[in-house]
């Protein structure tokens, strides 16, 4: 019997027929092999999010997920965020996405996740920098101090763990899940470093094992908690930085504090308290006849120190925060050392370094002078300053300094302004 040859459309059908029979054997077989099912798909979903995930990355998870839930909440309106450990990108891409308006940074040691992070960024129209390294070592200097919110999803497994894990689970990158032989060799490493990063009361979300709760003591200088996931599992550590606490702790002790500023990095202490002034002029082997500056967090804490008529307040309104100092009559008496003590005057500032701020309107004004002994070299950061003070400044607030140029320093204690140094600052005479 002759059979009629099909038509060319039935042979195309049956073809592709074949060939998505074919295609589903084999993830069939793949799954049965036991490849992850995400793998499988191509893709993973993240809270708002749908990301790229292969083999290069770990599979986001609820748990993760919760986790950014937690951290998001954890701060209001942060302008810098760091992932740590970021493979895939979903901690950092789901925080720039939940908060547009943050500088998001995100680092791994993995250059294979980096690329997927990266297209997944690329997909989903979101800004977020990333950088090649070793945790922190990826993290560029000027954001140390800066930090607002830190996370990671670290890899935490121990290795005598791995061969109890599902086998869906060792099919994941190894780098991305084993620590070591404690299983916390990461987590211990970012506690130890984080506070240096995070802006004086900045926040830290970090995964970790149900096993692990005791790595919340590793945390120097954060006030750190364990919290479960919705399962009642040990799951997270929570905390903030106490930088900002015990820097305020100290001056309202009478202690000397180093803080950045948006010029080099400084020491400083309460103005109005004669004692501690004395104590940072014998730190300094400064002549107390050369007047230090006073900085401010906001134009209100100036009107409560010094006497500025309305042309001034305006000026400080248009420049504050920034490089103009202003020269103005003290409304109380000043120790020795601050301000010209015949005219009774003192040179006030609102810098523009943020995190500063943050600490003066919790210390109030501080008289500030440069973190080296008289004609030294100046420092830029904490690290330096320690350095050259060590125990003898009781805080150090992490920073690295722009160096930037000398103020404007304008006298205001007439009927019209009086340019007694010329700066960035352009006011008329």
């Amino acid at each position: 019997m002759v059979t009629e040859p099909l038509p060319p459309h039935e042979l195309r059908r049956l073809r592709e027929v074949s060939r998505d029979e074919v295609h589903l054997a084999e993830l069939i077989e793949r799954r049965r092999a036991g490849e992850p099912l995400q793998y499988l798909e191509g893709t993973a979903q993240f809270g708002p999010l749908e990301l790229v995930v292969d083999e290069r990355v770990l599979i986001p998870r609820p748990e993760t997920e919760e986790l950014f839930e937690r951290a998001a909440r954890s701060v209001t309106d942060p302008r810098l965020i760091l992932d740590l450990c970021t493979g895939s990108g979903a901690l950092a891409l789901a925080l720039a996405d939940h908060f547009p308006d943050a500088e998001v940074w995100a680092t791994d040691l993995s250059q294979d996740a980096l690329a997927v992070a990266d297209l997944n960024r690329d997909r989903l129209g979101l800004v977020v920098n990333f950088g090649y390294g070793d945790l922190f070592d990826a993290v560029a200097m000027r954001l140390r101090g800066r930090i607002d919110l830190a996370v990671s999803n670290p890899p935490y497994v121990a290795t005598v763990e791995m061969e109890s894990l599902p086998l869906d689970v060792r099919r994941e990158p190894n780098a991305a899940l084993v620590a070591g032989e404690r299983g916390t060799e990461i987590i211990e490493r970012i506690g130890a470093e984080a506070a240096g990063w995070l802006a004086p009361w900045g926040a830290i979300g970090i995964e970790i094992g149900e096993s692990q709760e005791h790595v919340a003591g590793v945390f120097t200088d954060i006030d750190a908690h364990v919290e479960t996931d919705v399962n009642g599992r040990v799951r997270f550590v929570l905390g903030r930085s106490r930088i900002g606490d015990r820097a305020v702790e100290a001056i309202g002790a009478g202690e000397v504090i180093g803080v950045p500023t948006d010029t080099v990095y400084g020491i400083a202490v309460d103005p109005t308290d004669a004692d501690a002034v004395a104590t940072l002029f014998r730190l300094k082997q400064r002549a107390p006849d050369r007047p230090i500056g006073i900085l401010l967090a906001d134009v209100d804490q100036g009107r409560e120190l010094v006497e500025l008529p309305d042309w001034a307040l305006e000026l400080s309104e248009w420049h504050w925060p920034g490089a103009l100092t202003l020269v103005a009559r003290s409304r109380e008496p000043i120790p020795a050392g601050v301000g010209d003590p015949h005219r009774q005057t003192l040179g006030v500032r609102v810098p523009e370094h943020r995190q500063l701020r943050q600490v003066l309107a919790r210390t109030g004004p501080l008289a500030v002078t440069s973190a080296n002994p008289s004609g030294g070299t100046d420092v830029v950061e904490d690290i330096a300053a320690r350095t050259v003070f060590g125990d003898l400044v009781s805080v150090y607030v992490p920073g690295l300094c722009a160096h930037g140029a000398g103020s404007t320093v304008v006298d205001v204690t007439g009927s019209e302004p009086r340019i007694l140094r010329q700066g960035p600052v352009v006011v008329d005479p």
